[in-house]
């Protein structure tokens, strides 16, 4: 395929917004006149490429070109971690990532199971790669000297975005493994992200507000890549990872979509009696089983080759040996090779049931999933691929591994997980917390619901009704606006109050005007009071006051704890209240 052409238009954006109604300036619109019909990548003020293509595919394979040519190394990187060869490009410390994609077979996997995806989406992952190629073979000072594939290849990108598919499952059964007192030696990642949507009648835009604010890093295989894109019926915006096909979070033409971690439990780990005469044989049902056994050299960077051996029951690869006990990891995603099509669902969705599609197709991780659409409906589901357990065990830790009793029963569907259309409060936010904390009188019970089926203990208990000050403080704003602007929404995003200061400020001053007599003759008490008094209430940087409140709040619960400090903040609540404070 032909490279794509790339121009350069200076704020680009705001020249479009002034000459889009314009029949004279036609010939100026990006896609139009001379570029009419052609695959064209247009770089804004800020470098983003903007996509211009006739046909979907050929807008993929312009994707694949923009990307390489934005992240060239880090896109290639990315794909080692789904190979399972980021140890040769990072060393030692990248080991344990090799070991989690060969496991689960990442790669091969995806390579045996390809035919489990849709044909149309296969076709834009081959169009995407080959955009990345042709980038490559048009710059090869770009391409890594640790590259030592000849091609990307569709497989590659599968085995990629099954490795950022499947982390929260991991996560989930190492940490089943650590409550039984197992340490597995991987780390579980930590994740959080603000949302929230408002609907038409609580806004003063007459239209639905979706925000999106994911908390990952700036390095490694989360940092984003944003774009925009108008490909025959594939017009959008947003943001993806290098490496990966299509909008990850962002809109198209009619829908919009963000997400945030929390979710449902998707993976269990299974004790397994090992053969104290052949330990490569586990029980089950009363006979021996042999494990399955392959090894896998990892090519490690300053330290050469080394053999990793693998051991495999039919739950899953052991992932620890304890005192004659295996422990087998069982993902619900182990066999989802088609996490793409849940992609390609929300990128040509014509409203919120885009979403429901996506979400039905059990390909997307734990999380909780907003939506708008621009016939006005705000829609979540709390999603994930859920394995249905027998009841009468303890799913928070290693399950027996020994008998049919404990298999799974199949999946959830999509129509059993905690969702909701157009809630009566108008408005709605997940700043990762549990579904009955997402408003005031939400809908949600937790009690009535199976809790696997919306928590892993990773998040807290599911029966406690906890909130964090991200969440409560969403509430707050949004719970006292029925008329919320974009300025608004946009303040909201980046509002620095935490949330109940007040309370403690005030019993502060409370109990400072009952002691100061004594208390205030110390210069640094009386100095420090002073500052906390008079701060503003505002998590700025450069805030005295604000880095007084928190090492005075941080202090208070290395004095008392934290269960301690949460029953306090309930008697401050009850002190003030009758007093109008």
């Amino acid at each position: 395929m032909i490279a794509p052409v790339r121009r350069s238009r200076t704020h680009f954006l705001t020249v479009l917004s002034i000459v889009s109604t314009v029949a004279a300036f036609a010939a100026e619109l990006p896609g139009a006149g001379d570029d009419a019909g052609k695959t064209v990548i247009y770089r804004d003020t800020w470098g983003i490429p903007h996509i211009y293509a006739p046909t979907e595919r050929a807008g993929l394979y312009a994707m694949g070109w923009a990307q390489a040519e934005d992240r060239p190394a880090e896109l290639l990187k990315n794909l080692k971690r789904g190979l399972g060869e980021l140890s040769s490009v990072e060393g030692e410390g990248a080991i344990e990532s090799d070991q989690v994609a060969h496991l689960w077979e990442l790669y091969e996997g995806s390579k045996r199971d390809a035919d489990q995806v849709r044909p149309e989406v296969r076709e834009h992952m081959q169009a995407f790669a080959q955009g990345i190629n042709d980038y490559y073979a048009a710059h090869p000072e770009d391409v890594p000297e640790w590259w030592d594939h000849d091609e990307v290849d569709e497989f590659m990108i599968m085995a990629f975005g099954r490795l950022f598919l499947q982390s929260w499952s991991f996560d989930d059964g190492f940490a089943d493994l650590k409550r039984a007192g197992v340490e597995p030696g991987f780390d579980r990642v930590e994740r959080g992200s603000n949302q929230f949507a408002v609907a038409p009648e609580r806004s003063a835009e007459n239209a639905a507000i979706l925000y999106i604010d994911p908390h990952l890093g700036w390095f490694g295989a989360s940092r984003f890549w944003e774009f925009r894109v108008h490909a025959g019926k594939w017009i959008g915006s947003g943001f993806s990872l290098p490496g990966q096909p299509y909008i990850g979070l962002g809109h198209n033409e009619n829908l919009a979509w963000a997400m945030t971690t929390g979710g449902p439990d998707t993976a269990d780990v299974y004790e397994l009696t090992l053969n104290a005469e052949n330990p490569k044989e586990y029980l089950y049902d009363g006979e021996w089983r042999a494990l399955e056994e392959r090894e896998v050299t990892l090519n490690v960077k300053g330290a050469g080759a080394q053999t990793l051996p693998i051991l495999e029951s039919h739950h899953g690869p052991v992932v620890a040996i304890r005192n004659g006990k295996g422990y087998a990891l069982k993902s619900a995603y182990a066999d989802a090779v088609a996490g793409n099509e849940a992609w390609y669902e929300l990128n040509f969705g014509k409203d919120y049931q885009g979403a429901v599609a996506a979400l039905a197709t059990l390909q997307v991780f734990p999380q909780n999933v907003m939506v708008a659409d621009t016939s006005g409906n705000i829609y979540y589901q709390r999603t994930g691929r859920v394995p249905k357990r027998p009841g009468e065990f303890d799913w928070s830790r290693p399950v027996s591994g020994s008998t049919t009793l404990t298999e799974w029963q199949g999946f959830h569907p999509a129509s059993d997980h905690l969702q909701v259309l157009n809630p009566p409060q108008g408005y709605m936010q997940n700043c990762n917390i549990p579904p009955d904390a997402m408003m005031v009188n939400s809908p949600f019970k937790l009690s009535e619901s199976v809790s696997y089926l919306f928590s892993d203990l990773g998040y807290g208990n599911p029966r406690d009704g906890w909130t964090n000050q991200r969440g409560a403080r969403a509430v707050q704003l949004l719970e006292a606006d029925d008329s919320v602007t974009v300025e608004e929404a946009l303040a909201y995003a980046v509002d620095v109050h935490p949330y109940g200061c007040e309370r403690w400020i005030e019993v502060l001053r409370l109990a400072d005007e009952a002691h100061k007599e004594v208390l205030r003759a110390d210069r640094e008490y009386a100095d420090g009071i002073e500052d906390l008094l008079n701060w503003n209430q505002e998590l700025a940087r450069d805030s005295t006051g604000a880095l007084k409140y928190y090492y005075w709040r941080k202090q208070l619960v290395d004095d008392h704890g934290r269960d301690v400090m949460e029953q306090a903040a309930e008697r401050i609540d009850n002190y003030l209240e009758p007093l109008g404070k």
